[in-house]
């Protein structure tokens, strides 16, 4: 089930006529202006715009969205913030607290990425991609 897409107006307090592209920082974030609206005015009482914030939900949370093996090796392929770095991780049981780190953190340079395990003698293995500082 996809989620409902969030919307958002502008209402002349918080800004009027978005001006520019929006662009995504490293923290997941969208950054963007407007020409028009907010909270300051010059001396001929015209609003000067603002800065603003769109924030969205789970961009800080990666999210396997593909998966594939040949052989004993599986691939994995995880939403990514470019710039970021992930790490992979697993384990054989998920009543176990400690999740074991899969080589070395991945650095994203595109909107996904991904990473593969060769599968040793394990019966089972689950995954997960933790977002690191």
């Amino acid at each position: 089930m996809t989620p409902a897409p969030a919307t958002f107006s502008f209402n002349g307090t918080n800004g009027d006529r978005p001006w520019a592209a929006l662009v995504q920082r490293s923290d997941g974030n969208f950054y963007g202006t407007t020409y028009d609206g907010g909270a300051y005015r010059n001396q001929w009482g015209y609003t000067l715009g603002t800065i603003f914030r769109l924030t969205v939900s789970g961009a800080d949370s990666p999210k396997i969205v593909a998966t594939s093996r040949s052989g004993s090796t599986i691939t994995l392929t995880w939403l990514a913030l470019q710039s970021r770095s992930y790490q992979l991780q697993f384990t054989t049981h998920l009543t176990q607290p400690n999740w074991n780190s899969l080589g070395n953190p991945i650095t994203a340079t595109n909107p996904t990425a991904t990473a593969s395990d060769s599968i040793g003698s394990d019966r089972q293995r689950f995954y997960r991609v933790a977002l690191l500082p």
